[in-house]
């Protein structure tokens, strides 16, 4: 069994009913990780508390459990997509979100993270038709990015061209755990080495500037600080882009169409990229606040 392939098959069903919250949030985010359940749950739910317009738009990808949106305060007649590359963590947040707030509309998606985040393609799952701005008021990628392959620094563009995504006054937010720049415990440096050779996690050389310098370059509005070993971060105000036309598909056969932008240069693509200093990157707990 390849490492990918065992990566997806940790998320069985009854792993993900049973076990996944306790152990997982339970356990190794506050004992491995030094970052509290509830410390992660408020910091998805201070963004959906604040929501007051009907028929908000949210889009939770890498979903787990469902676990934060199950618990956040939604408002009614909240249209809700669900991404995950598994299909088995779609159904189980589905049925946990739809049982906790029956009054919103959920729909579930499976597909990969990065080409959602591809500035520089319209390759979208035909079941979701999105282009850029005009579309979600909150996007969420909790406790995603350390299961990715790849390099931060890709993550870290991906989670930049989700902004094609988001409405004007929208917000990203997401966790993940690092593996460069932070010192782990003893039980965390256990769980890294195990979950990178069986490919559950793929993050040792994860480090925050390569996270938070694309959004930087994406936003004009940053904000990130490191709970333990844990990135919390919230990115708002896309920067404006070249425009464009897209078709947007809705729940009960709504299609409207949309006016998106391209995006800025960063320095994955030849552009410019801000810079974090090396002090606030070996921080124990550190914050750091952008605006443009």
């Amino acid at each position: 069994m390849s490492a990918s392939t065992l990566s997806n098959a940790v998320y069985f069903p009854l792993f993900l009913r049973w076990l996944y919250d306790t152990l997982v949030l339970g356990f190794y985010c506050p004992l491995a990780w030094g970052c509290p359940r509830d410390v992660l749950s408020g910091h998805y739910s201070k963004h959906i508390s604040s929501l007051v317009k009907p028929n908000a738009r949210l889009l939770d990808i890498g979903v787990g459990t469902g676990f934060f949106m199950q618990r956040a305060p939604l408002p009614p007649d909240s249209i809700i997509f669900l991404v995950d590359i598994n299909q088995n963590p779609l159904a189980e947040a589905q049925h946990r979100i739809q049982l906790a707030h029956p009054d919103v509309i959920v729909d579930t998606v499976q597909a990969d993270v990065f080409v959602l985040g591809d500035r520089h393609t319209s390759q979208l799952p035909s079941s979701l038709h999105m282009g850029s701005n005009g579309q979600f008021d909150v996007i969420s990628c909790m406790l995603l990015l350390h299961c990715l392959p790849g390099s931060s620094k890709r993550k870290g563009e991906a989670m930049a061209g989700l902004g094609r995504l988001l409405k004007p006054d929208g917000v990203l937010v997401g966790a993940t755990v690092l593996g460069g720049g932070v010192k782990h415990n003893a039980f965390g440096r256990f769980l890294m080495f195990w979950h990178n050779l069986l490919g559950v996690f793929h993050n040792n050389k994860d480090y925050a500037a390569d996270i938070v310098e694309p959004l930087k370059a994406g936003f004009k509005y940053v904000d990130w600080q490191m709970v333990g070993t844990t990135l919390l971060f919230e990115a708002k105000a896309p920067r404006a882009r070249s425009i464009g036309r897209v078709w947007l598909w809705a729940p009960k056969g709504i299609v409207r169409d949309f006016v998106y932008t391209a995006a800025p240069q960063t320095a994955m693509n030849g552009g410019p990229q801000a810079r974090l200093t090396e002090e606030a990157e070996t921080e124990g707990l550190q914050s750091f606040r952008s605006q443009a």
